[in-house]
């Protein structure tokens, strides 16, 4: 079994939902501030399609990392630093 056939059969997720959210990811790091709510659509549809395969301690963790790389994002995409 490659990894796609893994990541479609037992993951539940398509890798071009994936590849399509880390662009975007790179698209709102890079400056471009129209693209942080594509970003957290793609981002959420990802995470759902996977919450049915992760343990509630795994949610948590997924959730907690997506909110502090979206502190991070906002936070540079403002020109601030977090002190």
């Amino acid at each position: 079994m490659n990894i796609k056939e893994t990541m479609r059969n037992k993951i539940g997720i398509e890798p071009q939902d994936l590849s399509g959210a880390a662009k975007t990811a790179v698209d709102v790091y890079q400056g471009r501030v129209d693209k942080l709510p594509q970003l957290m659509k793609e981002g959420s549809q990802v995470i759902q399609k996977m919450s049915s395969k992760l343990t509630r301690t795994q949610m948590i963790i997924t959730v907690g990392v997506l909110a502090a790389g979206l502190v991070f994002a906002v936070t540079r995409l403002k020109g601030t630093r977090m002190a």
